[in-house]
């Protein structure tokens, strides 16, 4: 499949539920785009094809270094930890990730790697597409341009783990009234087991980096209304949020990501999204 941004070459290999993919090839040429997609991949320990798509995810990173965000969501099935390996150190689940998929997202997708891409419809009709399509997807986001601009700035203390954050939207055009805003913290560096398609022996990499873990989220998880009546065109609105980071959280390698997005029945399309680094 090929469109102005991206060709992408895939092969799948079905296992369990899980799918291989080969990475995305981009042709020669430069992107401009002032949105930020937020790609958010439903992945889990026992997921034997999810490697291949976290590394799909680095690659899409690398292409889209200004353009894409990445959050990875354990949950369901393959992310039980202790139903896949009891050697496992870390419980990488969240109540929110699993509110995510269950309540807003419809459910945990049949098969993995899976992820929204600014939580628009597929094709099919459904929030989730598989890894083969998700440069296509990121390629139709970003010509789109986006609705809403982002600014945010936080202060981390680390004697009391406090984390302060304030986030400014400005409306490029008019926002409707059920327009939200999500605050969320991702970890990166987490070293602990996973299963691999391509591991030798048993398939358990005991020394696996997982990436972009989706560990807490500042707002509900379906997001906070950031104005009863809308958002006229060129306004800002200013919102801080605060939280304590968890013990067992490394400030180092935690990232805050905030989004605005869309809210209704039809609809929970991200317009906008944007991140920082607890500490520089």
């Amino acid at each position: 499949m090929k469109n102005i941004f991206i060709g992408v070459f895939f092969i799948l290999i079905i296992s369990s539920g899980c799918m291989e993919v080969m990475p995305t090839v981009l042709p020669v040429g430069t992107i401009t785009s002032d949105r930020v997609v937020l790609l958010e991949e439903f992945t889990g320990v026992g997921c034997s094809g999810c490697p291949a798509g976290s590394a799909e995810i680095e690659n899409l990173l690398s292409i889209y270094p200004d353009n894409l965000i990445a959050v990875s969501i354990h949950a369901g099935h393959f992310a039980s930890e202790s139903q896949w390996n009891a050697n496992q150190r870390y419980d990488l689940r969240s109540p929110d990730g699993e509110r995510l998929a269950e309540e807003y997202f419809g459910g945990v997708p049949p098969a993995f790697p899976s992820a929204t891409i600014n939580r628009e419809l597929s094709e099919t009709n459904r929030l989730y597409v598989l890894s083969e399509r998700w440069s296509s997807s990121i390629a139709k986001e970003l010509a789109e341009g986006s609705s809403v601009d982002l600014k945010i700035s936080r202060f981390y203390d680390k004697e009391s783990r406090k984390l302060e954050i304030d986030l400014t939207v400005l409306a490029l055009s008019a926002l409707p009234a059920d327009v939200r805003v999500s605050v969320i913290i991702t970890e990166s560096g987490i070293v602990d087991y996973q299963v691999d398609n391509n591991a030798p022996g048993d398939g358990w990499i005991p020394e696996y980096v997982h990436k972009h873990v989706l560990r807490d989220m500042i707002t509900p998880f379906d997001g906070k209304v950031i104005s009863s009546s809308g958002i006229a065109l060129t306004e800002s609105l200013t919102k801080s949020f605060s939280t304590v980071l968890p013990d067992n959280f490394v400030a180092e390698n935690c990232e805050v990501i905030a989004f605005v997005h869309k809210n209704t029945s039809e609809t929970k399309e991200v317009l906008q999204a944007i991140k920082v680094h607890v500490i520089e």
